[in-house]
C-alpha cells in the first residue's frame, strides 16, 4: 500500500487524489460535522479542503506528515469559512434593522447604528452590561462608530474591541427582556 505522503508526489495526479479522497474523505467529513454540526455544510466544506489540497500540492513538503498538513488545510478552510460568513441578521417587527450586517464590505465587522424607539428600550440594558462591553456595543451600535475608531479612542486593539462586543451582544442576547424586545 502506498503511503499518503508518496500518492501527494506521484506523477498520476488523478488517480493518486481519487485515492487520498477515498482514504481521508469520512475523517475530514467528520472534522468539519463536529465544527459545525451542520452535514450538508460540512460536506461543502470538505469539497472545498480537497480543492485546496488538490490546489496546494506543489506547496506540500514530503519530509513532513500528510495527515497534519491535511488537517491544516482544513483548519484554514474552517477559518475561511467563519471569516466570510455573513453575521447573523436580528430582525426586529417594530423597525427594519439587521443588526450584524455589514456597511462596508471591506470591513464585515462594522455595523450600522441603531435608532428610534428601539434603540431607547435596548439602551437601557446595554447600560447593565459591563463597563467595557456596554461602552463598545453602545459606540458601535448606537454611536455609528468602526471598531478600528473605538480601539483607537480606547487604546486598545481591535481584537479587544471585538471580544468585548461579542461577550456585550452574547450577554444581551441572554437577558429574556432583550430577546422580548427583537
Amino acid at each position: 500500500m502506498i503511503s499518503d505522503e508518496e500518492l501527494l508526489v506521484e506523477p498520476d495526479v488523478d488517480a493518486a487524489f481519487s485515492e487520498l479522497v477515498n482514504r481521508w474523505w469520512s475523517p475530514i467529513l467528520g472534522y468539519f460535522v463536529r465544527r459545525v454540526h451542520d452535514y450538508h455544510l460540512a460536506e461543502d466544506l470538505t469539497v472545498d479542503a480537497f480543492m485546496r489540497l488538490f490546489k496546494g500540492r506543489a506547496d506540500y513538503d514530503p519530509g513532513r506528515p500528510f495527515r497534519s498538513w491535511l488537517y491544516f488545510q482544513a483548519r484554514m478552510v474552517l477559518f475561511s469559512h467563519y471569516q466570510t460568513r455573513r453575521r447573523t441578521k436580528i430582525r426586529c417587527c417594530q423597525c427594519d434593522v439587521a443588526v450584524g450586517t455589514a456597511t462596508d464590505p471591506r470591513d464585515p465587522f462594522d455595523v450600522p447604528a441603531l435608532t428610534g424607539d428601539l434603540a431607547g428600550a435596548l439602551l437601557g440594558h446595554v447600560g447593565k452590561l459591563k463597563r467595557r462591553q456596554g461602552d463598545v456595543v453602545r459606540r458601535l451600535h448606537f454611536d455609528g462608530e468602526t471598531q478600528a475608531e473605538v480601539a483607537e479612542t480606547m487604546g486598545v486593539t481591535r481584537q479587544a474591541v471585538s471580544l468585548w462586543l461579542h461577550a456585550g451582544l452574547k450577554n444581551l442576547r441572554s437577558d429574556p427582556e432583550v430577546a422580548a424586545l427583537i
